[in-house]
């Protein structure tokens, strides 16, 4: 869909620190517009994957993905990962 970017990584709750209630941090980032939006709360580790949309003016731009996760009561925070670059539609 125009404007959307899908996320998707594994539950890994089973490992270290990490709970599957835990919510994701999803960061767009475009660097063509040195402009970054981000998301928080929307999903769990647990989802699997969080669908977001970005501001209509990065379609057809390329896009910087970044993801990370942080527990329920904000006391930890993963470390962040790179998802990856996308074109948006």
């Amino acid at each position: 869909m125009a404007g959307t970017v899908l996320f998707t990584w594994t539950n890994n709750s089973d490992e270290a620190n990490a709970s599957a209630t835990d919510e994701s941090l999803l960061v767009v980032f475009n660097p063509g517009k040195s402009q970054a939006v981000y998301f928080n709360q929307l999903g769990t580790r647990a989802d699997g994957t969080q669908a977001v949309t970005v501001p209509h003016s990065f379609s057809g731009d390329l896009v910087h993905c970044y993801m990370g996760f942080i527990s329920v009561d904000g006391k930890l925070v993963s470390n962040s990962k790179y998802a990856g670059a996308i074109t948006v539609a």
